[in-house]
This record gives structure tokens, C-alpha cells and sequence, in this order.
């Protein structure tokens, strides 16, 4: 060992565990809750215009074609924003997945820390501090929770990164949500205006 024999008035250096940084994301792991509002619109394709049965029925309403044509269309726009809001809503639960992973391993990294920090307190009140293989035994350990604590703060990054990646996702979500409910609301207005 390349460390020099104790005196009497130098011991051993104790370790000074520190707890992991906190998480600087926020992450609601229940789907319900961190999932986008559910659309509060509602949404129906456009049926087939009224169209008279006789000369008796003079009275019913025909949608203008332009009108149906532009309905039609803006049915083609939502279902593929819809279809967009699925895709989207896939890469979340995936994202939600390798959160919920990466949180796990860090609670079990961090239960490791605590261990090896208890153990590490223990075996300090028992140092000889005139004996250097006491000494050397003692320094191992602190070595070691050292070693676990970089490895603990590594993986809290990590899960900081994969929360921050399903926070972005997440708020896509909520964007292409109101986007879908925005177009709806447009296209129930219309069909309200045509009288259907």
C-alpha cells in the first residue's frame, strides 16, 4: 500500500457520505395521471347528405356539395391527427417503460449505498490506528462506498435523462391533443352550421 503508517494523532480518514442528488425531474408514474386529457370533444364522420324522396318533400335541406366536400375533408385532417396522437401515445408508454426501469435500478443502487454506508460508519469505530493493515482494511471500505456513491450519482443522471425524455414526449402529447380537439370542434361547429 502506498499509504504511510498512522500516528496517534492522525487517524484514518472517515468517509462523508452524501445522499444522491435528488431528481430534478418531475415524473408521475400513474398512466391516468401523466397521460394528456382525454379529448372532451366529440367526433362523428359526416353522413351522407339529406336528399328529398318527392316532389311532396320540398322542404328538406341539401348540404351544399362545397359544404360536404369541406366536411369531409376536415374528417380526412382528424383522423390522421388522430392517428398521429396513437403514435404519439405509443412512444409514451414505451418512454414511461425505460423510466420506470431506470428508477428502479437506481432505488436498488441506492439501498446498496446504504448498506455499504452503515457497514463503512460501523467499522470506523473500530480502526486500530496503530496497525496499517487495520488501517489499510479500513480505507478499502471507504474506497468502495466511494466507488458505489459515483455509480449511484451516474444512475440517478441516467434516470433524470429518461424522465426528461418522457417529459418532452409527454408534452407533445398534450399538444397534438389540444390539436385534435381544436379540429373537432372546428368540424362540429360546421356541422352545426349545416343544419345535420
Amino acid at each position: 500500500s502506498s499509504q504511510s503508517s498512522p500516528s496517534s494523532s492522525s487517524p484514518p480518514a472517515s468517509p462523508t457520505p452524501t445522499p444522491p442528488p435528488a431528481s430534478r425531474s418531475t415524473y408521475t408514474p400513474p398512466r391516468e395521471s401523466a397521460s394528456p386529457s382525454a379529448a372532451p370533444s366529440t367526433y362523428t364522420a359526416p353522413a351522407s347528405p339529406p336528399v328529398a324522396n318527392s316532389n311532396n318533400d320540398k322542404n328538406v335541406y341539401r348540404v351544399p356539395s362545397y359544404i360536404r366536400s369541406e366536411l369531409e375533408r376536415d374528417s380526412r385532417a382528424i383522423d390522421s391527427e388522430k392517428a398521429k396522437m396513437a403514435l404519439i401515445e405509443r412512444r409514451l408508454d414505451e418512454a414511461k417503460l425505460i423510466v420506470d426501469n431506470e428508477r428502479a435500478r437506481t432505488e436498488d443502487f441506492e439501498r446498496q449505498i446504504n448498506v455499504l454506508k452503515t457497514q463503512t460508519d460501523a467499522a470506523k469505530r473500530f480502526v486500530d490506528r496503530t496497525s496499517q493493515a487495520s488501517v489499510d482494511e479500513f480505507n478499502r471500505k471507504v474506497n468502495r462506498y466511494n466507488a458505489a456513491l459515483a455509480t449511484v450519482r451516474a444512475q440517478n443522471e441516467k434516470m433524470n435523462q429518461a424522465v426528461d425524455a418522457y417529459n418532452a414526449i409527454l408534452d407533445e402529447a398534450r399538444s397534438q391533443s389540444r390539436s385534435v380537439n381544436h379540429l373537432v370542434d372546428e368540424y362540429n361547429e360546421k356541422l352545426r352550421r349545416s343544419g345535420r
